[in-house]
């Protein structure tokens, strides 16, 4: 008998992206084959341009298809409602103004084989009225998890130079642990009133969290494509654009930080020297930039969360490891402003 295919939901929040909500959905929709059933969960947050309506004409009796009216109340909020509401196995997101590999069923499929609970790829910054040239996905890795996480800190191998995501369209996880980080970042943000404001109201921050808990909670290696799987959209409108670098460099700042918190509690003396070093020279100079931005409100406070950083490398790393690492995080700068990610 033929084993039944896994089911996947894609949770989709979105506002005011008619032009774009349909090639969204039906994005995610293509993951599909005899071992892949996807469906889609889309969370409108009150759109006033025809989006709604439009969805519920497109995929009126559609049973893959799901559409919910959530109220505003914030981006991350509702990525929080969506996940909760999942009651498939697996899950990812998908955002309205973005577009998946064709292949992404593929990657799927590649972790199911290996028993493995997540799997990534990587992503391209394109045009939003274009789609990126997606290659077919065929190779997998399964990589050191702390290494792989150390290249959100800067230490990427010299043969890829693709965006590492921070957007989670790239990964896929267990519904167990997407309800898992919910709470836990929801908890972490409540600890201090910077990260409430960067993570829960700049909505900046959980979704690189997403990847790198994922990542460490794997016993010993995790999986990952070295493909592009996921095309992040840029436009006038879109998110990163309006908050700017800074800003949004100064959030994930906070996610990075999650993930050195963990990696200290896990006990790799040498992940928590290279993560620390990137933090603080990261943080520094984030910091001296913070009294002529719009957030100097935060410099105090955002001196306090450097300061923890410093205080915790030197008790989990040791002073020369740390040193040691700073030095390479500075030669990993240069290095990537010489050759930039594509």
């Amino acid at each position: 008998m033929m084993a039944l295919p896994e089911e996947i939901t894609f949770i989709l929040p979105t506002m005011n992206r008619r032009q774009y909500i349909c090639r969204a959905v039906e994005s995610c929709l293509a993951c599909q084959s005899e071992q892949v059933s996807s469906r889609v969960l889309v969370i409108d947050g009150m759109s006033d341009d025809g989006s709604y309506e439009l969805l519920r004409e497109r995929y009126a009796g559609n049973p893959r298809v799901r559409i919910l009216r959530y109220e505003r109340v914030g981006f991350q909020r509702t990525a929080y409602y969506g996940a909760m509401q999942v009651d498939t196995p697996y899950a990812t997101f998908m955002y309205d103004d973005d577009v998946l590999s064709p292949d992404f069923h593929k990657m799927f499929e590649g972790m199911l084989a290996r028993g493995k609970d997540f799997v990534m790829g990587y992503a391209s910054i394109h045009n939003v009225d274009e789609v990126y040239p997606f290659r077919p996905i065929r190779d997998f890795e399964l990589r050191p998890k702390h290494d792989l996480a150390m290249e959100y800190f800067g230490y990427d191998r010299d043969d890829l130079r693709f965006v590492v995501p921070v957007s989670p369209i790239c990964c896929i996880v267990t519904t167990g642990h997407l309800k898992k980080w919910v709470q836990f970042t929801q908890e972490y943000a409540s600890k201090a009133a910077i990260r409430h404001y960067y993570m829960i109201e700049r909505n900046i921050g959980p979704d690189i969290i997403l990847y790198l808990s994922a990542i460490l909670k794997e016993e010993e290696t995790a999986l990952v494509t070295p493909t592009v799987v996921g095309q992040l959209s840029t436009h006038p409108d879109s998110m990163s654009v309006g908050y700017g670098d800074r800003h949004l460099i100064t959030g994930y700042w906070f996610g990075k930080m999650w993930a050195f918190e963990e990696i200290c509690r896990q006990g790799n003396r040498a992940a928590a020297a290279r993560s620390a070093a990137f933090l603080l020279a990261l943080g520094a100079s984030m910091l001296f930039r913070m009294p002529f931005s719009k957030d100097r409100r935060w410099f105090w406070s955002y001196g306090r969360e450097i300061l923890r950083v410093k205080w915790l490398a030197l008790r989990y790393a040791g002073v020369i490891p740390l040193m040691r690492e700073f030095l390479t995080t500075l030669r990993n700068w240069r290095a990537r402003q010489a050759h930039p990610a594509r």
